[in-house]
């Protein structure tokens, strides 16, 4: 399966991404970047912490944006040039994210373009967790 190419994009498209956090995703994620803060490892910390409950690393939250940008560009992504996140809420272990794109932005260039987008991913509460805006260049 090959992703959209730039010339078929346009300016107001929309495209998404759905996944449920589990525990399994903060123990690996933990493990891959050795971030073992005690906010998302440490349950007995965290029930006198701000959030009650341990927390999914933002970088992950982060990263989990990202990768609907390289499904939706599977193959036709050149490279991920920016991706700037603000983090809005907490995530933990159980929700259910999805992450919506838009374009807001596209430079025509040689073999491709260069498109602007951004991003307001929500938990299954209907919060935004976090906002986005991405650069990438599109074959």
């Amino acid at each position: 399966m090959t992703g959209k190419f730039f010339k078929d994009l346009s300016c107001g498209e929309e495209f998404s991404s759905k996944m449920t956090m589990t525990e399994t995703h903060l123990i690996l994620f933990a493990g891959l970047t050795g971030d073992f803060n005690p906010l998302h490892t440490d349950e007995t910390y965290c029930k006198n912490s701000k959030f009650k409950q341990r927390c999914i690393h933002g970088a992950y939250t982060s990263s989990f944006l990202s990768a609907a940008l390289g499904q939706y560009f599977h193959g036709t992504a050149i490279a991920l040039l920016e991706l700037n996140t603000k983090f809005e809420a907490p995530v933990f272990p159980g929700n259910t994210l999805e992450a919506c794109w838009k374009i807001e932005k596209l430079n025509k260039k040689t073999n491709g373009g260069l498109l602007e987008i951004k991003c307001q991913c929500k938990n299954e509460s209907d919060v935004i967790v976090a906002t986005a805006t991405a650069k990438v260049l599109i074959k």
